[in-house]
């Protein structure tokens, strides 16, 4: 019957697949006779939701997007879910677009070019006028957002050029309040991408919706754990279009990340370019969100060398948060032993400064609800001991050490505590602003060990007393 058709006229053959409507036969009848293949695309784009296009722009096939498109595929046909698992059983998990998109979502050709990275493909859709205002998702992601974020600096050049990219819509957009383009860029440590996206008016500033401060050392955080290299050439983009003076993006704030992170070949890049001043502590968004100072983070992560350096450059390490909080409260809360000692060695002085509510660094670790090793927090107390902390000190209500570890849960740790405390001294009767006394917290905590050491203690300073008294001292 094929060898029959084929000796028909073109013109009538023609006739023939125009009235076809099966898609098995008018592709047996393509393969027959090759004038015939745009019945085929035309087919796919009236009922196959432009299956042809999509193959093109997954597989970066020039010549199936043409013909597509010259036969009345629209470019901006959204994927439908019979061709999306079609494509994907053709194609394959490992091809880029369902490696990366693992869900349904508003995809044109245009988006599948992007996301795999296809140049030459989303060019040529673009010269068809393919919409740069298409949305995947709730989230709102856009071709330029979307670039961005898989890194792909070409597309994201390409996509900036276009006639079509409204700069003020996209190149600072959130994506329903979640990112910039730039933050993906810049989260992708894509130097060219950043470059594309700063020239063309990208603003540094404009980071994720809602908790700023959070997302913004979050980025921070992906640039200071950077490549040398790519780490370099961000901080030469940003201080090429940002004003350091006025932006949170500053030399400041990244020495403070890169610090943080315990990276020192980046610290000592940014003070030996003259980016920074080891000097300049102020308005360095910390670990939880509050203004902190340069060595709170780096004694917050226990960055020994990288606080070893900061020191012997300058840094001032009474330099005390808005709250009189220190680097060494930071250290002692985290029971960093290590920052602790350096600290202690470096200024003996530190051991008794206070906070606003007259707290020193031993009520802090002493009161630390965090939770590390027992001998990491015996060491930490020890040696805060041993260079001089004030045993009887008090806080704005009344708490001394002694009195302040006892209000912490207790176990092991914390009678061995107690028993050092003690025999360093401690005051066993001490109250607190309203009467309290040793006893009665060791009784709260249901700590009977604890009871009995302070009981003993009591006693024994008691007896010391009376003795004292016969002699007459």
């Amino acid at each position: 019957m094929t060898l029959g058709l084929l000796s028909l006229p073109s013109e009538l053959l023609h006739l023939i697949v125009k009235f076809l409507d099966r898609y098995k036969d008018i592709s047996a009848l393509c393969r027959a006779h090759r004038s015939l293949h745009p019945y085929l695309y035309q087919h796919d784009a009236r009922y196959g939701g432009a299956y042809a296009l999509f193959y093109g722009a997954l597989t970066d096939n020039e010549a199936i997007i043409t013909t597509s498109l010259r036969n009345g595929a629209g470019v901006n046909t959204l994927l439908a879910e019979p061709v999306y698992a079609k494509l994907r059983q053709r194609l394959g998990e490992n091809n880029k677009f369902f490696y990366a998109m693992r869900g349904s979502g508003k995809y044109t050709a245009l988006i599948c070019a992007v996301i795999c990275n296809h140049y030459d493909a989303a060019k040529l859709l673009l010269d068809n006028d393919s919409s740069v205002d298409c949305y995947i998702n709730k989230r709102h992601s856009t071709p330029l957002h979307l670039a961005a974020r898989f890194g792909h600096a070409s597309i994201v050049e390409l996509l900036l050029r276009s006639s079509q990219c409204d700069y003020s819509t996209f190149l600072n957009g959130e994506v329903s309040g979640y990112c910039t383009p730039l933050y993906f860029a810049i989260s992708e440590l894509n130097v060219g991408a950043c470059r594309a996206l700063l020239e063309h008016g990208a603003v540094a500033e404009l980071q994720r919706g809602g908790h700023e401060d959070d997302s913004w050392r979050l980025m921070l955080d992906c640039i200071a754990v950077a490549d040398d290299a790519s780490f370099q050439g961000l901080v030469e983009l940003l201080g090429k279009y940002q004003d350091w003076e006025t932006s949170r993006v500053s030399p400041q704030a990244l020495l403070c990340a890169a610090a943080r992170k315990g990276n020192l070949e980046k610290v000592r890049w940014l003070l030996d370019q003259g980016l920074v001043r080891v000097d300049n502590q102020e308005g360095h968004v910390g670990h939880n969100s509050e203004v902190s100072t340069l060595l709170i983070e780096v004694a917050f992560t226990d960055k020994v060398e990288v606080m070893r350096y900061l020191l012997e450059a300058g840094a001032d390490a009474r330099k005390q948060r808005e709250d009189g909080w220190t680097a060494l409260m930071e250290a002692a809360e985290m029971h960093n032993r290590r920052t602790v000692v350096l600290l202690l060695q470096w200024d003996r002085g530190l051991i008794n400064m206070t906070t606003e509510n007259d707290e020193t660094a031993l009520h802090v670790a002493l009161g630390s609800r965090w939770r590390t090793n027992s001998g990491s927090f015996m060491a930490v107390i020890k040696a805060m001991i041993e260079h001089g902390a004030d045993l009887e000190l008090q806080t704005s209500q009344g708490l001394t050490p002694l009195l302040t570890l006892l209000q912490r849960p207790h176990s092991k740790t914390e009678c061995q505590l107690l028993r050092y405390l003690l025999d360093a001294n401690a005051d066993a009767t001490a109250k607190c602003n309203r009467g309290e006394t040793a006893l009665y917290y060791a009784d709260s905590v249901e700590c009977s060990s604890c009871a009995e050491l302070l009981s003993s203690a009591i006693k024994q300073r008691s007896r010391e007393l009376k003795a004292d008294s016969v002699t007459g001292v």
